[in-house]
């Protein structure tokens, strides 16, 4: 890339910088820098500066304009860290398109997801592939796109990364990301055709043939996640979870199934043991489809898979089972953590599994091992991926603790400035913009993002699950 012609810097105003880092100037409006863009800086000609605009205020005829500091330019349009010096006097224009790419690429950003609007057309939307080692929030209204944005950065991540993936998916949305669509061409898309996922069924799905059903193993419950299944309590009914305790402890070598544990209680004298059968029995636990009963449990199939897992938990009838799935592999993720095997859990409709207000003990089970796995999951490689439309129901310290955002249309100035306090990376004159944002529009900022920008989600290579039911319309 060539040099930039000092030339045209002309028309700007001055721009001053008190700390080497961030700067402030007036422009005319005509110039059309929007919150977000970049800029080059010229400091009176000694040194070439790339910036971010991240506020704009109308003052008179002028826009007043404040923002960071990215990078120095070189003569050439290389691109270097930036050394922090204050100055005053510079000049300012908007940043052509090739050094808007050159940045990204100088962020080691190189998962396209998307297109970015420049003054000229526009440029690659990238991500980095590190930066998926941290925990990840996705949100946006019904209808914003969210499911299919989503779609778009997972494939990428798998085409790109050898990072094993689960995604626990609770409307079918992810059960053909192992398919690629026919006219879908380029590398990613070929190298999609290379990954290979499995997909874990439920409910009447998991009976078609060559499904492969997604169940659970009791005996892969903790005993304490048991004994909250139960809903046995180990201050209320001191003596039930007394006895529950000793019964697993006897049967965990060979049992597999709840209804091995209610033979196992109900041929015990002991009253406490039937009184737990009972509540197996009252509970409906026996009639869950969830049970393993002899098959293969997704927990053993997650081991044995190469890549990506899909439990697709849109056939349970009863959302219990969601819960018992979703907790039998956290369970086993954290029980082997030591092994420091990265993992990417992802979770759409995370309000339903990391709920901030449990509704009861099984609830409070699965939330409890997410804050666990948010807090210090990190270390081991265990990353979380959250999607949701309903960012106030989640857990705030679970949401506390995502260091990537990916945000699309919020309709509720509400959960748009509870977010801003959350997500203190993410400039606020982006995150109000998030009201008006079209389909697949996106706010991407945090440490996968070389810098917080708005973005136009690009097409998937594989299909959507699900999708929006037309409005039948009449044949005159």
């Amino acid at each position: 890339m060539g040099a930039i012609d000092s030339t045209d810097l002309a028309g700007t105003h001055e721009v001053v910088s008190i700390d080497g880092r961030t700067f402030t100037c007036r422009i005319p409006l005509d110039l059309g820098l929007l919150a977000g863009d970049l800029a080059v800086i010229d400091s009176q000609g000694r040194t070439r500066m790339l910036g971010q605009v991240l506020d704009l205020e109308l003052d008179g005829r002028l826009v007043i304009c404040r923002g960071r500091l990215l990078a120095d330019v070189g003569d050439d349009g290389t691109l270097g860290a930036l050394k922090p010096r204050p100055f005053g006097g510079g000049a300012l224009q908007r940043a052509p398109k090739e050094l808007v790419e050159a940045f990204d690429r100088w962020a080691k950003a190189d998962l396209v997801v998307g297109t970015v609007r420049v003054d000229d057309g526009s440029v690659p939307a990238t991500l980095r592939a590190d930066g998926f080692n941290r925990h990840t929030f996705v949100c946006g209204q019904s209808g914003s796109g969210k499911t299919y944005a989503l779609g778009v950065v997972l494939e990428r991540v798998l085409a790109y990364t050898d990072l094993k993936m689960v995604i626990i998916d609770p409307n079918a949305d992810y059960v053909r990301l192992g398919e690629v669509r026919p006219e879908a061409t380029g590398d990613a898309a070929d190298r999609m055709r290379r990954v290979p996922v499995e997909v874990l069924r439920s409910g009447s799905a998991a009976d078609e043939p060559g499904a492969r059903p997604l169940t659970v193993n009791f005996r892969e419950l903790s005993r304490k996640n048991r004994a909250a299944l139960l809903r046995v309590d180990p201050m209320a009914d001191r003596e039930e979870y007394s006895a529950l305790r000793r019964i697993l402890t006897a049967g965990d070598l060979k049992m597999e199934d709840a209804q091995e544990y209610f033979a196992l209680l109900s041929a015990n004298d002991d009253p406490v043991s039937l009184a737990i059968a009972q509540r197996l029995e009252n509970l409906g636990l026996l009639d869950l489809s969830v049970w393993s009963r002899g098959r293969l449990s997704c927990v053993s199939q997650f081991h044995e898979a190469e890549r990506a897992v899909v439990m697709d938990v849109s056939g349970f009838s009863d959302p219990r089972e969601r819960s018992i799935a979703a907790l039998s592999l956290l369970d086993d993720l954290w029980a082997n953590r030591e092994s420091r095997e990265p993992v990417l859990i992802v979770i759409d409709e995370a309000h339903n599994l990391c709920t901030a207000e449990p509704a009861d003990a099984l609830e409070e089970a699965v939330t409890d091992r997410l804050v666990q796995i948010a807090a210090e999951g990190r270390k081991y490689g265990l990353w979380l991926l959250l999607s949701t439309q309903r960012p106030s129901k989640i857990h705030p310290n679970v949401l506390s603790q995502c260091d990537n955002l990916m945000m699309m249309r919020m309709n509720s100035p509400g959960d748009v400035a509870e977010l801003g306090a959350v997500f203190g990376f993410a400039p606020p004159s982006l995150l109000a913009a998030a009201p008006t944002f079209g389909l697949g529009e996106t706010l991407l900022a945090g440490r996968f993002s070389p810098l917080a920008r708005i973005a136009k989600m690009g097409e998937r290579l594989t299909y959507q699950g699900g999708a929006d039911v037309d409005v039948p319309r009449s044949a005159d």
